[in-house]
């Protein structure tokens, strides 16, 4: 089954809010936020076109301890890097 990219976020849009948590689909090309369920946004103070529409590095600052980020991002990006 191979669903264009938009209509596999619709699908999950469309669960999110039954699953006890948050859910966040993140583009690992630029790393930009493509969907954030209503819980995360509510938690956030934001809506999904707002945490669309900033960059990636805003994102960081914005919501994460930035000491941390720098120890475990390179960590992250070489997980990602090494499943291509």
């Amino acid at each position: 089954m191979n669903l264009p990219f938009k209509r596999k976020l619709e699908g999950i849009a469309a669960t999110s809010d039954l699953i006890p948590g948050v859910i966040i689909i993140q583009n690992l090309f630029d790393l930009k936020i493509e969907y954030m369920s209503s819980r995360g946004l509510n938690i956030l103070g934001v809506d999904l076109e707002e945490i669309k529409s900033i960059e990636n590095a805003e994102y960081n600052d914005r919501y994460f301890n930035i000491e941390d980020w720098k120890d475990y991002s390179p960590k992250i990006l070489k997980l990602i890097e090494s499943k291509k």
